[in-house]
Protein backbone atom coordinates (compact mmCIF):
# COMPACT_ATOMS: atom_id res chain seq x y z
CA UNK A 1 0.00 0.00 0.00
CA UNK A 2 1.17 3.32 -0.39
CA UNK A 3 2.79 5.64 1.88
CA UNK A 4 1.65 9.15 1.52
CA UNK A 5 3.39 12.62 3.22
CA UNK A 6 0.54 14.96 4.17
CA UNK A 7 -0.30 18.20 5.94
CA UNK A 8 -3.36 18.82 7.47
CA UNK A 9 -4.43 20.72 10.80
CA UNK A 10 -6.03 19.48 13.72
CA UNK A 11 -9.06 20.23 15.60
CA UNK A 12 -7.25 22.76 17.45
CA UNK A 13 -6.33 24.25 14.34
CA UNK A 14 -2.78 23.07 14.71
CA UNK A 15 -0.27 22.61 11.54
CA UNK A 16 0.25 18.54 11.53
CA UNK A 17 3.05 16.70 9.20
CA UNK A 18 3.30 12.74 9.00
CA UNK A 19 3.26 10.16 6.79
CA UNK A 20 0.15 7.53 6.31
CA UNK A 21 -0.48 4.55 4.52
CA UNK A 22 -3.39 4.86 2.13
CA UNK A 23 -5.00 3.51 -1.24
CA UNK A 24 -5.14 6.65 -2.73
CA UNK A 25 -5.61 10.55 -1.68
CA UNK A 26 -9.35 9.75 -0.87
CA UNK A 27 -9.25 6.93 1.80
CA UNK A 28 -6.22 9.44 3.44
CA UNK A 29 -8.92 11.79 3.37
CA UNK A 30 -11.43 9.78 5.17
CA UNK A 31 -8.45 7.89 7.63
CA UNK A 32 -7.25 11.68 8.55
CA UNK A 33 -10.81 12.60 9.05
CA UNK A 34 -11.48 9.64 11.09
CA UNK A 35 -8.60 10.98 13.79
CA UNK A 36 -9.57 14.40 13.59
CA UNK A 37 -6.78 15.73 11.08
CA UNK A 38 -8.15 17.71 7.77
CA UNK A 39 -5.75 17.31 4.65
CA UNK A 40 -4.29 20.50 3.28
CA UNK A 41 -2.18 18.16 0.67
CA UNK A 42 -0.18 15.32 0.16
CA UNK A 43 2.64 13.79 -2.03
CA UNK A 44 2.92 9.80 -2.59
CA UNK A 45 5.78 9.01 -1.22
CA UNK A 46 8.45 7.51 -4.29
CA UNK A 47 8.85 4.05 -2.99
CA UNK A 48 12.80 2.64 -3.11
CA UNK A 49 13.16 -0.41 -5.57
CA UNK A 50 16.46 -1.90 -6.34
CA UNK A 51 18.25 -1.27 -9.56
CA UNK A 52 17.80 -3.15 -12.64
CA UNK A 53 21.47 -2.90 -12.87
CA UNK A 54 21.84 -5.44 -9.99
CA UNK A 55 19.56 -8.00 -11.81
CA UNK A 56 21.37 -11.36 -12.34
CA UNK A 57 19.23 -11.64 -15.82
CA UNK A 58 16.97 -9.14 -17.71
CA UNK A 59 14.84 -12.23 -18.52
CA UNK A 60 11.80 -13.56 -16.68
CA UNK A 61 11.55 -16.86 -16.03
CA UNK A 62 9.04 -19.34 -17.34
CA UNK A 63 8.70 -20.42 -13.68
CA UNK A 64 8.70 -17.19 -12.34
CA UNK A 65 5.88 -16.06 -14.72
CA UNK A 66 4.26 -19.18 -13.55
CA UNK A 67 4.24 -18.80 -10.00
CA UNK A 68 2.64 -15.22 -10.54
CA UNK A 69 0.02 -16.47 -12.32
CA UNK A 70 -0.53 -19.35 -9.45
CA UNK A 71 -0.26 -16.84 -7.02
CA UNK A 72 -2.40 -14.13 -8.19
CA UNK A 73 -5.27 -16.60 -8.92
CA UNK A 74 -5.30 -17.71 -5.35
CA UNK A 75 -5.39 -14.58 -4.02
CA UNK A 76 -8.40 -13.47 -6.01
CA UNK A 77 -10.31 -16.80 -4.98
CA UNK A 78 -9.19 -16.00 -1.31
CA UNK A 79 -11.42 -12.87 -1.61
CA UNK A 80 -8.49 -10.04 -2.07
CA UNK A 81 -8.78 -7.28 -3.77
CA UNK A 82 -5.87 -6.20 -6.68
CA UNK A 83 -4.25 -3.90 -5.42
CA UNK A 84 -3.23 -6.35 -2.03
CA UNK A 85 -2.85 -9.35 -4.71
CA UNK A 86 -0.29 -7.06 -6.61
CA UNK A 87 1.47 -5.46 -3.14
CA UNK A 88 2.38 -9.01 -1.89
CA UNK A 89 3.20 -10.51 -5.55
CA UNK A 90 5.86 -7.38 -5.39
CA UNK A 91 7.47 -8.66 -2.17
CA UNK A 92 7.73 -12.23 -3.74
CA UNK A 93 11.26 -13.75 -4.07
CA UNK A 94 11.25 -12.86 -7.51
CA UNK A 95 14.04 -11.52 -10.48
CA UNK A 96 14.71 -7.94 -9.48
CA UNK A 97 13.28 -6.78 -12.79
CA UNK A 98 10.13 -9.00 -12.42
CA UNK A 99 9.68 -7.10 -8.93
CA UNK A 100 10.44 -3.30 -10.05
CA UNK A 101 7.94 -4.48 -13.35
CA UNK A 102 4.95 -6.01 -10.85
CA UNK A 103 5.25 -2.39 -8.47
CA UNK A 104 5.03 -0.46 -11.54
CA UNK A 105 1.80 -2.51 -12.34
CA UNK A 106 0.91 -1.96 -9.20
CA UNK A 107 1.02 2.05 -9.01
CA UNK A 108 -0.33 2.67 -12.43
CA UNK A 109 -3.61 0.17 -10.74
CA UNK A 110 -3.76 2.08 -7.47
CA UNK A 111 -4.02 5.32 -9.97
CA UNK A 112 -7.08 3.71 -12.21
CA UNK A 113 -6.02 1.97 -14.85
CA UNK A 114 -7.08 -1.54 -16.05
CA UNK A 115 -5.07 -3.87 -14.71
CA UNK A 116 -4.49 -5.35 -18.59
CA UNK A 117 -3.30 -1.78 -19.76
CA UNK A 118 -0.76 -1.70 -16.84
CA UNK A 119 0.41 -4.95 -18.29
CA UNK A 120 0.65 -3.82 -21.92
CA UNK A 121 3.23 -1.15 -20.78
CA UNK A 122 5.62 -4.28 -19.86
CA UNK A 123 5.35 -6.26 -23.51
CA UNK A 124 8.83 -8.16 -23.04
CA UNK A 125 7.16 -9.89 -19.83
CA UNK A 126 3.78 -10.25 -20.24
CA UNK A 127 2.57 -11.30 -23.91
CA UNK A 128 0.02 -9.70 -25.99
CA UNK A 129 -2.15 -12.59 -25.64
CA UNK A 130 -1.75 -13.04 -22.17
CA UNK A 131 -2.63 -9.04 -21.60
CA UNK A 132 -5.35 -10.10 -24.28
CA UNK A 133 -6.91 -12.82 -21.37
CA UNK A 134 -6.44 -10.78 -18.50
CA UNK A 135 -8.41 -8.00 -20.45
CA UNK A 136 -11.34 -10.46 -20.75
CA UNK A 137 -11.25 -11.82 -17.34
CA UNK A 138 -11.64 -8.47 -15.85
CA UNK A 139 -14.84 -7.13 -17.90
CA UNK A 140 -15.87 -10.82 -17.04
CA UNK A 141 -15.39 -10.76 -13.66
CA UNK A 142 -13.48 -13.67 -13.78
CA UNK A 143 -9.59 -12.81 -13.51
CA UNK A 144 -9.32 -15.96 -10.79
CA UNK A 145 -9.86 -18.51 -13.37
CA UNK A 146 -8.36 -16.68 -16.37
CA UNK A 147 -5.22 -16.58 -14.00
CA UNK A 148 -5.47 -20.20 -13.18
CA UNK A 149 -6.04 -21.38 -16.69
CA UNK A 150 -2.78 -19.59 -17.78
CA UNK A 151 -0.96 -20.92 -15.07
CA UNK A 152 -1.49 -24.63 -16.64
CA UNK A 153 -1.02 -23.32 -20.08
CA UNK A 154 2.27 -22.35 -19.16
CA UNK A 155 3.34 -24.98 -16.89
CA UNK A 156 2.24 -27.20 -19.95
CA UNK A 157 4.33 -25.59 -22.50
CA UNK A 158 6.92 -25.20 -20.21
CA UNK A 159 7.33 -29.20 -19.66
CA UNK A 160 7.04 -30.09 -23.62
CA UNK A 161 9.72 -27.79 -24.54
CA UNK A 162 11.79 -29.51 -21.79
CA UNK A 163 10.90 -32.50 -22.84
CA UNK A 164 12.01 -31.74 -26.05
CA UNK A 165 15.83 -30.05 -24.91
CA UNK A 166 16.30 -33.19 -22.47
CA UNK A 167 15.44 -35.71 -25.63
CA UNK A 168 17.94 -34.12 -28.19
CA UNK A 169 21.10 -33.22 -25.91
CA UNK A 170 22.30 -37.11 -26.13
CA UNK A 171 22.09 -37.14 -30.05
CA UNK A 172 23.32 -33.85 -30.44
CA UNK A 173 26.25 -34.87 -27.87
CA UNK A 174 26.62 -37.87 -29.62
CA UNK A 175 26.55 -36.04 -33.25
CA UNK A 176 29.24 -33.37 -32.18
CA UNK A 177 31.33 -36.34 -30.72
CA UNK A 178 31.27 -37.72 -34.71
CA UNK A 179 32.54 -34.47 -36.27
CA UNK A 180 35.38 -34.30 -33.31
CA UNK A 181 36.50 -37.87 -34.23
CA UNK A 182 36.10 -37.28 -37.85
CA UNK A 183 38.58 -34.21 -37.83
CA UNK A 184 41.19 -35.77 -35.44
CA UNK A 185 41.93 -38.47 -37.40
CA UNK A 186 41.49 -36.67 -40.71
CA UNK A 187 44.26 -34.02 -38.92
CA UNK A 188 46.47 -36.05 -36.99
CA UNK A 189 46.32 -39.82 -37.68
CA UNK A 190 46.06 -40.48 -41.42
CA UNK A 191 49.01 -38.17 -41.90
CA UNK A 192 50.90 -40.13 -39.79
CA UNK A 193 50.08 -43.39 -41.69
CA UNK A 194 50.64 -41.17 -44.82
CA UNK A 195 54.22 -40.71 -44.78
CA UNK A 196 54.62 -44.56 -43.56
CA UNK A 197 52.35 -45.47 -46.72
CA UNK A 198 54.29 -43.54 -48.87
CA UNK A 199 58.07 -44.44 -48.16
CA UNK A 200 57.28 -47.87 -49.57
CA UNK A 201 56.96 -46.38 -52.88
CA UNK A 202 54.22 -48.56 -54.32
CA UNK A 203 50.90 -46.66 -55.56
CA UNK A 204 47.92 -46.78 -52.53
CA UNK A 205 44.63 -47.93 -53.37
CA UNK A 206 42.11 -45.34 -54.78
CA UNK A 207 40.16 -45.19 -51.13
CA UNK A 208 43.20 -44.31 -49.80
CA UNK A 209 44.43 -42.04 -52.16
CA UNK A 210 40.78 -39.91 -51.59
CA UNK A 211 41.48 -40.31 -47.97
CA UNK A 212 44.86 -39.23 -47.89
CA UNK A 213 43.25 -36.19 -50.16
CA UNK A 214 41.01 -35.34 -47.70
CA UNK A 215 43.33 -35.44 -45.05
CA UNK A 216 46.16 -33.33 -47.10
CA UNK A 217 43.18 -30.86 -47.70
CA UNK A 218 42.22 -30.48 -43.99
CA UNK A 219 45.98 -29.99 -43.01
CA UNK A 220 47.15 -27.58 -45.89
CA UNK A 221 43.67 -25.34 -44.89
CA UNK A 222 42.94 -25.71 -41.60
CA UNK A 223 42.68 -21.93 -40.63
CA UNK A 224 40.86 -21.33 -43.98
CA UNK A 225 38.61 -23.83 -42.64
CA UNK A 226 37.96 -22.90 -39.24
CA UNK A 227 36.88 -19.62 -40.95
CA UNK A 228 34.97 -20.99 -42.90
CA UNK A 229 32.68 -22.89 -40.42
CA UNK A 230 32.62 -20.38 -38.18
CA UNK A 231 31.34 -17.57 -40.97
CA UNK A 232 28.83 -20.20 -42.01
CA UNK A 233 27.65 -20.71 -38.68
CA UNK A 234 27.26 -17.22 -38.06
CA UNK A 235 25.57 -16.31 -41.30
CA UNK A 236 23.00 -19.45 -40.59
CA UNK A 237 22.56 -18.23 -37.03
CA UNK A 238 21.83 -14.24 -38.32
CA UNK A 239 19.64 -15.81 -41.66
CA UNK A 240 17.34 -17.91 -39.22
CA UNK A 241 17.04 -14.96 -37.02
CA UNK A 242 15.11 -13.49 -40.00
CA UNK A 243 11.60 -14.20 -41.10
CA UNK A 244 12.04 -15.72 -44.28
CA UNK A 245 14.92 -18.10 -42.51
CA UNK A 246 12.50 -19.30 -39.70
CA UNK A 247 10.45 -20.27 -42.28
CA UNK A 248 13.03 -22.25 -44.35
CA UNK A 249 14.36 -23.74 -40.93
CA UNK A 250 10.91 -24.59 -40.14
CA UNK A 251 9.91 -25.86 -43.09
CA UNK A 252 13.03 -28.25 -43.61
CA UNK A 253 12.52 -29.50 -40.02
CA UNK A 254 8.99 -30.06 -40.90
CA UNK A 255 9.44 -32.04 -44.09
CA UNK A 256 12.33 -34.23 -42.35
CA UNK A 257 10.98 -37.73 -42.09
CA UNK A 258 12.41 -38.30 -38.65
CA UNK A 259 11.02 -35.19 -37.40
CA UNK A 260 8.05 -34.28 -39.22
CA UNK A 261 5.90 -36.41 -36.89
CA UNK A 262 7.36 -34.38 -33.65
CA UNK A 263 7.18 -31.35 -35.20
CA UNK A 264 3.30 -31.50 -36.10
CA UNK A 265 2.40 -33.33 -32.86
CA UNK A 266 4.59 -30.61 -31.02
CA UNK A 267 2.58 -27.95 -32.09
CA UNK A 268 -1.38 -29.36 -32.47
CA UNK A 269 -0.79 -30.34 -28.63
CA UNK A 270 -0.10 -26.53 -28.07
CA UNK A 271 -2.21 -25.55 -30.11
CA UNK A 272 -5.23 -27.32 -28.68
CA UNK A 273 -4.12 -26.55 -25.14
CA UNK A 274 -3.52 -22.81 -25.90
CA UNK A 275 -6.88 -22.55 -27.63
CA UNK A 276 -8.87 -24.42 -25.19
CA UNK A 277 -7.49 -21.31 -22.89
CA UNK A 278 -8.01 -18.48 -25.01
CA UNK A 279 -11.91 -19.57 -25.94
CA UNK A 280 -12.53 -20.73 -21.97
CA UNK A 281 -11.25 -17.33 -20.63
CA UNK A 282 -14.13 -15.64 -22.76
CA UNK A 283 -12.31 -14.67 -26.32
CA UNK A 284 -14.55 -15.52 -29.14
CA UNK A 285 -12.82 -18.29 -31.60
CA UNK A 286 -11.94 -15.73 -33.97
CA UNK A 287 -10.03 -13.21 -31.15
CA UNK A 288 -8.74 -16.85 -30.48
CA UNK A 289 -7.44 -17.57 -33.65
CA UNK A 290 -5.62 -14.53 -34.52
CA UNK A 291 -3.51 -14.56 -31.13
CA UNK A 292 -2.24 -18.17 -32.01
CA UNK A 293 0.31 -17.21 -34.32
CA UNK A 294 2.34 -15.60 -31.39
CA UNK A 295 1.96 -18.01 -28.88
CA UNK A 296 2.73 -21.33 -31.67
CA UNK A 297 6.01 -18.62 -33.03
CA UNK A 298 6.43 -21.15 -35.77
CA UNK A 299 6.44 -19.00 -39.68
CA UNK A 300 5.92 -22.40 -41.21
CA UNK A 301 2.71 -22.70 -39.01
CA UNK A 302 2.00 -19.09 -39.56
CA UNK A 303 2.10 -19.18 -43.22
CA UNK A 304 -0.36 -21.90 -42.96
CA UNK A 305 -2.73 -21.47 -40.43
CA UNK A 306 -3.14 -17.54 -41.94
CA UNK A 307 -5.48 -18.80 -44.47
CA UNK A 308 -7.89 -20.63 -41.64
CA UNK A 309 -8.00 -17.11 -39.72
CA UNK A 310 -9.24 -15.68 -43.31
CA UNK A 311 -11.98 -18.54 -44.05
CA UNK A 312 -13.24 -17.84 -40.37
CA UNK A 313 -13.72 -14.66 -40.92
CA UNK A 314 -15.84 -14.89 -43.69
CA UNK A 315 -17.59 -17.20 -42.06
CA UNK A 316 -16.45 -20.43 -42.36
CA UNK A 317 -16.77 -22.97 -39.69
CA UNK A 318 -13.14 -23.42 -37.42
CA UNK A 319 -13.04 -27.14 -38.00
CA UNK A 320 -13.65 -26.35 -42.39
CA UNK A 321 -11.18 -23.95 -42.12
CA UNK A 322 -8.29 -25.89 -39.91
CA UNK A 323 -8.98 -28.90 -42.48
CA UNK A 324 -8.59 -26.56 -45.53
CA UNK A 325 -5.40 -24.89 -44.09
CA UNK A 326 -3.56 -28.54 -44.47
CA UNK A 327 -1.74 -28.83 -41.47
CA UNK A 328 -3.72 -30.71 -38.37
CA UNK A 329 -3.89 -34.50 -38.28
CA UNK A 330 -7.57 -35.47 -39.61
CA UNK A 331 -8.16 -36.63 -35.74
CA UNK A 332 -7.78 -33.42 -34.77
CA UNK A 333 -10.30 -31.72 -36.91
CA UNK A 334 -12.19 -34.53 -36.15
CA UNK A 335 -12.42 -34.06 -32.40
CA UNK A 336 -13.15 -30.08 -33.26
CA UNK A 337 -16.12 -30.86 -35.63
CA UNK A 338 -17.56 -32.75 -32.80
CA UNK A 339 -16.91 -29.83 -30.03
CA UNK A 340 -18.60 -27.46 -32.65
CA UNK A 341 -21.46 -29.65 -33.39
CA UNK A 342 -22.25 -30.43 -29.97
CA UNK A 343 -21.44 -26.42 -28.32
CA UNK A 344 -18.54 -28.09 -26.18
CA UNK A 345 -15.58 -27.00 -28.20
CA UNK A 346 -13.32 -25.99 -24.92
CA UNK A 347 -14.37 -29.54 -23.28
CA UNK A 348 -13.06 -31.59 -26.66
CA UNK A 349 -10.01 -29.17 -27.08
CA UNK A 350 -9.28 -30.31 -23.91
CA UNK A 351 -9.30 -33.65 -24.42
CA UNK A 352 -7.76 -34.00 -27.63
CA UNK A 353 -4.94 -31.65 -26.43
CA UNK A 354 -4.04 -34.73 -24.02
CA UNK A 355 -4.31 -36.98 -25.95
CA UNK A 356 -1.95 -35.27 -28.84
CA UNK A 357 0.07 -34.75 -25.78
CA UNK A 358 0.92 -38.89 -25.06
CA UNK A 359 1.39 -39.01 -28.69
CA UNK A 360 4.17 -36.59 -28.73
CA UNK A 361 5.49 -37.90 -26.07
CA UNK A 362 5.72 -41.38 -27.72
CA UNK A 363 6.68 -39.79 -31.30
CA UNK A 364 9.70 -37.58 -29.40
CA UNK A 365 10.87 -41.02 -27.83
CA UNK A 366 10.27 -42.73 -30.94
CA UNK A 367 12.42 -40.65 -33.01
CA UNK A 368 15.27 -39.98 -30.36
CA UNK A 369 15.67 -43.64 -30.38
CA UNK A 370 16.32 -43.95 -33.90
CA UNK A 371 18.39 -40.84 -33.75
CA UNK A 372 20.94 -42.69 -31.48
CA UNK A 373 21.77 -45.15 -34.10
CA UNK A 374 21.60 -43.39 -36.79
CA UNK A 375 24.20 -41.17 -34.90
CA UNK A 376 26.21 -44.14 -34.20
CA UNK A 377 26.09 -45.66 -37.35
CA UNK A 378 27.71 -42.97 -39.10
CA UNK A 379 30.14 -42.63 -36.70
CA UNK A 380 31.09 -46.23 -37.18
CA UNK A 381 30.87 -46.37 -41.04
CA UNK A 382 33.32 -42.79 -40.87
CA UNK A 383 35.74 -44.44 -38.44
CA UNK A 384 35.70 -47.68 -40.39
CA UNK A 385 36.33 -45.70 -44.11
CA UNK A 386 39.55 -44.49 -42.82
CA UNK A 387 40.65 -47.38 -40.88
CA UNK A 388 40.15 -49.30 -44.28
CA UNK A 389 41.85 -46.59 -46.38
CA UNK A 390 44.71 -47.09 -44.03
CA UNK A 391 44.78 -50.76 -43.67
CA UNK A 392 44.32 -51.72 -47.14
CA UNK A 393 47.85 -50.43 -47.96
CA UNK A 394 49.46 -52.49 -45.45
CA UNK A 395 47.61 -55.25 -46.08
CA UNK A 396 48.41 -54.62 -49.88
CA UNK A 397 52.07 -55.43 -49.29
CA UNK A 398 51.98 -58.02 -46.99
CA UNK A 399 50.35 -60.18 -49.47
CA UNK A 400 52.33 -58.73 -52.79
CA UNK A 401 55.05 -61.44 -53.94
CA UNK A 402 58.72 -61.29 -53.09
CA UNK A 403 61.31 -59.79 -55.99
Amino acid sequence: MPIFNYTGYDENSMIVKDRMKAQDESELKIRLKEVGVTLIESKKEKEKRQSNFFAVSSRVSRQEFITFCEEFAIMLNTGSDLSECLDVLRKQDFNIIFKNVISEVYERVLEGSLLSTALRKHKKIFPDYFCSMVYIGEISGNLASVLRKASDYYDNDQKIKAKVKSSMAYPIFLFIVVVAIFFLLMIYVVPMFSDMILQYGQEPPLLTQIVMAISDFFVNNLLYIVIFVIALVLALFIFFKTKIGKLVKEAILIKTPLIRKVKINSITTRFASSFSTLIGSGMTVLQAMKEMPKIIGNEYFTKKFNFAIEEVSNGKKLSRALENCGFFPALFIQMVKVGEDNSALTESLDKVGTYYSHVFNNSLTRAVALLEPIVIVIMGVLVGIILLAVMLPIFQLTTAPLA
